[in-house]
């Protein structure tokens, strides 16, 4: 008689499990946070600064504009676990076009609790397209600055 655990049920669900936290389970995990919160502030505070210098989409303190992309941060983290859970296909397939809806929510949502307010429903989505745009190209920076870097290490081993 064999005694191995051979309970389809068993090894469906370790395979589920495996594939729900694989987002938190690779080596850099904090280094991908403390990436993200990077680029986040980074990317709020340049879109801050250049929309107030050209057309104002929001007011506020600076203070909370910083307390609202950490915020973010720590949001945006778990809402995209739960999308690429769900529905990563169809974020590849648009490019990340579907997290703006959500980025539309989660900024409306902070605009509540800080003291910082969009001039109009507009500016929201203005603020919105414009951060969505300048976060690309900063994470595309950031991926080809840290593939250089792997590059430059393999290249010396």
């Amino acid at each position: 008689m064999d005694n191995r655990n051979t309970n389809p049920n068993q090894n469906a669900f370790k395979k589920w499990l495996l594939v729900q936290i694989r987002y938190f389970n690779h080596v850099n995990i904090f280094l991908n946070i403390i990436a993200t919160t990077i680029i986040n502030v980074v990317t709020g505070v340049v879109v801050v600064g250049f929309s107030n210098s050209l057309v104002p989409l929001i007011t506020g303190n600076y203070l909370h504009f910083v307390y609202m992309f950490l915020i973010f941060a720590v949001v945006d983290l778990l809402i995209r676990y739960i999308l690429y859970v769900f529905i990563f296909g169809g974020i590849i397939r648009t490019r990340g076009l579907l997290l703006i809806p959500y980025y539309l929510i989660t900024f409306y949502t902070l605009e509540m609790f800080l003291e910082v307010e969009f001039i109009s429903i507009f500016a929201i989505f203005g603020f919105t397209l414009l951060f969505y745009i300048i976060r690309s190209w900063v994470s595309y920076v950031y991926g080809w600055v840290i593939s250089m870097f792997r590059k430059k290490r393999g290249a010396e081993e």
